[in-house]
């Protein structure tokens, strides 16, 4: 009796362990892909660069345009934007709160090109004039 309880629960052990391995192993080429990708600052900042860096970004997160600071990317790979708050005709700030997230953005090397990377959808665009190094 004792002996056909121990088989039974080796073979639930194994059935499970089975599973859960196979879920691992579907996991591990996403992991392989972003292996590949390594945080980047701007090596030689210009003007050229910040217009293309700012055209990139809006291009990736379907905006007209954004703004960045002249020193995005130079010390962090990482930048935060919020949309810009809404004001009346006369400039005034209109009252109300915010719920939306910010765009999380990260400046990545991915063999020799640079990329601007959006952190909540997955999606990237290289950059062509922009240098980067890796951070």
């Amino acid at each position: 009796m004792k002996v056909n309880i121990l088989v039974a629960v080796l073979l639930l052990m194994l059935i499970w362990c089975g599973f859960g391995c196979s879920i691992q192993a579907q996991e591990k080429p996403f992991t392989e892909v972003t292996a590949t990708e390594v945080p980047a600052l701007v090596s030689h900042f210009s003007d050229e660069s910040h217009v293309e860096i700012q055209n990139t970004i809006a291009i990736l997160l379907k905006q007209k345009q954004v703004l960045i600071a002249d020193n995005a990317f130079t010390d962090s790979s990482y930048i935060s934007l919020e949309r810009a708050a809404h004001k009346t005709d006369s400039g005034q700030l209109i009252m109300g709160k915010s719920m939306e997230l910010p765009f999380n953005l990260q400046l990545v090397i991915k063999g020799d090109s640079c990329f601007i990377k959006d952190e909540n959808s997955g999606k990237s665009l290289a950059l062509s004039i922009t240098q980067c190094k890796v951070e």
